[in-house]
């Protein structure tokens, strides 16, 4: 059991809760600083012509499976390959489609 005889009471001291208050405000102010500074120098995402504004993380995976199917199947040219890369390639442009119909309805 620890002995609490060597532990300080807190005691409220005013003068220190409003240091507390002016230091949050300092710290409220200097976010503000450096937000402001950020929006000035950190330049903006530009999109180009060619980008697409309905491509995520999920299609690129889609990609990455047709990819991996569509080796094979370049290789060794049987209904099985065939079937797994058809399967991947449909799934792949359904979601592209399906992104663009959301899309252009969101817009």
């Amino acid at each position: 059991m620890k002995d609490s005889s060597n532990q300080a009471e807190f005691q409220w001291n005013p003068a220190a809760s409003s240091q507390v208050e002016e230091l949050e405000k300092h710290a409220e102010n200097l976010q503000i600083l450096i937000q402001k500074a950020a929006e000035k120098t950190i330049p903006k995402r530009k999109t180009s012509s060619r980008s697409k504004p309905w491509w995520n993380d999920h299609i690129s995976e889609l990609r990455k499976t047709l990819s991996r199917e569509k080796n094979p199947w370049k290789k060794c040219r049987t209904e099985e390959n065939h079937e797994q890369y058809q399967e991947a390639r449909n799934c792949y442009f359904n979601e592209i489609k399906w992104q663009n119909l959301t899309v252009g309805i969101n817009s």
